[in-house]
């Protein structure tokens, strides 16, 4: 059978039919990892949707007796692994977004913490529950809640925050000026400035992700193809040609993920924010206003664009799982539910609180990036103790500091290497376990 959401698949009907309805894709919450049939390529987990984002597979051949030359094969593998990367990933987009003065994280209760200045009461946000997703505006702010529902805060002169209406709603995201949301049926919605048509969204249809920009709405088609509506002196509309996008961004360009793990950009590219030619394995973009940041499939982050304030520094970020880039600023959180911002003129952690559901903590589990190679190696463990402790002396000491980051950058450059050469051997644990072990102790007596 095809599948019901995108009608590109072909689905296991007994498997399918052994999910309970209201799993299924047809519904808006949880949707089950559905294994898809096909002899013509490996076969792969459909989607990996914990919450209402969803991610399109590639697109199956007509002819399932088509035979795959092993590097096609390759080819489809790595795309395959970056689109249930990119498909984990997204849901915890909506738990950071940063505006232009102020930031939104949210809890895994479905509250949330602002950061910034109050102006207009953007910041009015203490009776808020059941969020499950947020979006920053330049001056207002916006929640999607559990039920479908939306609440807005901030400034309204242009009715950016008349939402109260808005039901079966699936996603948000805030400009300027407007509001922009995705209901579960695939269609668009928005409020708020519409002098250039950014508003004009009515007859769009197979939508799966929106992106409000200053200017302009961007909308990604379930058939990987990107619809853009708005002021386009810039050319940030231009994405006719655009085939195979799995996440987008906006802000006075437009940047797009494709499933190979590449981006295209349009747009301003006064600052060179739009120079993005050189990226792969990317599963996740944000665009600031003279910047973007991409997030790659090993946790780390990339940049380009003007780093006037600082906002551009992300070299030695581990195990992210959401960004959001604002003017001057970044902001990202880890699979740990740490959040943290670049820019500003400033860096480091926001809070020792923990923002995000626990399971983001199992995103980079089995992999290296994110924790300290050689105690990790030594220790037998990601999570225990010692490597926490070194972990946060990373984050929270060397982190600070422009000497610090450049020794991060140089252990992660050196690490790998000696625990693949030198990581089974006995008396690398030997040698290295006491010298860490007194570092550690040092450390905790802190």
């Amino acid at each position: 059978m095809k599948c019901p959401f995108y009608g590109q698949c072909t689905i296991d009907a007994e498997l399918l039919a052994s999910v309970g309805e209201e799993d299924k894709p047809s519904q808006r919450f949880r949707y089950e990892s559905i294994r898809c049939k096909g002899e013509g390529r490996p076969s792969e987990q459909w989607k990996e949707c914990d919450n209402y984002l969803v991610r399109r597979s590639p697109s199956d051949s007509s002819d399932s007796s088509i035979s795959l030359g092993s590097e096609q094969k390759e080819n489809t593998d790595q795309s395959s692994d970056l689109l249930k990367k990119s498909g984990q990933i997204a849901k915890f987009q909506g738990y950071v977004s940063a505006g232009t003065d102020h930031m939104i994280f949210l809890r895994a209760d479905g509250t949330v913490v602002v950061y910034g200045k109050n102006e207009d009461d953007w910041r009015s946000t203490a009776n808020w529950r059941d969020i499950i997703a947020v979006s920053s505006g330049a001056w207002h702010t916006v929640g999607l809640k559990r039920d479908g529902t939306v609440v807005a805060v901030g400034d309204n002169k242009c009715n950016q925050c008349n939402t109260a209406d808005w039901r079966n709603i699936v996603a948000i995201s805030a400009g300027v000026g407007h509001t922009v949301g995705l209901k579960a049926d695939g269609t668009v919605v928005a409020v708020g400035a519409n002098p250039d048509n950014r508003c004009n969204t009515d007859d769009w249809r197979g939508i799966t992700a929106i992106a409000a920009g200053i200017l302009h709405t961007a909308g990604l088609k379930a058939d990987g193809t990107v619809v853009a509506v708005g002021n386009n002196e810039y050319n940030q509309c231009d994405t006719d040609q655009w085939q195979d996008i799995v996440a987008i961004s906006a802000n006075m360009h437009t940047v797009g993920v494709k499933a190979n793990g590449t981006v295209v950009a349009v747009g301003v590219n006064a600052a060179g924010q739009c120079d993005i030619g050189s990226w792969h394995d990317i599963i996740a973009v944000s665009a600031g206003v003279w910047h973007t940041v991409g997030l790659k499939a090993n946790g780390k982050l990339v940049a380009v664009g003007r780093n006037s304030s600082g906002q551009c520094n992300i070299t030695g970020c581990q195990a992210v799982v959401a960004i959001s880039a604002a003017d001057t600023y970044t902001v990202f959180m880890n699979q740990n539910g740490l959040v943290a911002m670049v820019g500003n003129n400033m860096s480091g952690r926001l809070s020792d609180e923990r923002f995000g559901p626990a399971s983001a903590e199992k995103i980079f589990e089995e992999q290296s990036t994110g924790g300290c190679y050689v105690a990790t190696c030594v220790y037998g463990s990601y999570d225990c103790p010692e490597v926490w402790t070194l972990r946060r002396f990373r984050d929270d000491t060397l982190q600070q500091s422009w000497i610090g980051r450049r020794f991060i950058d140089v252990y992660y450059a050196v690490s790998p290497r000696l625990v693949e050469r030198f990581g089974n051997t006995r008396w690398f644990n030997k040698l290295l376990k006491p010298i860490i072990g007194k570092i550690v102790i040092v450390l905790q007596s802190k």
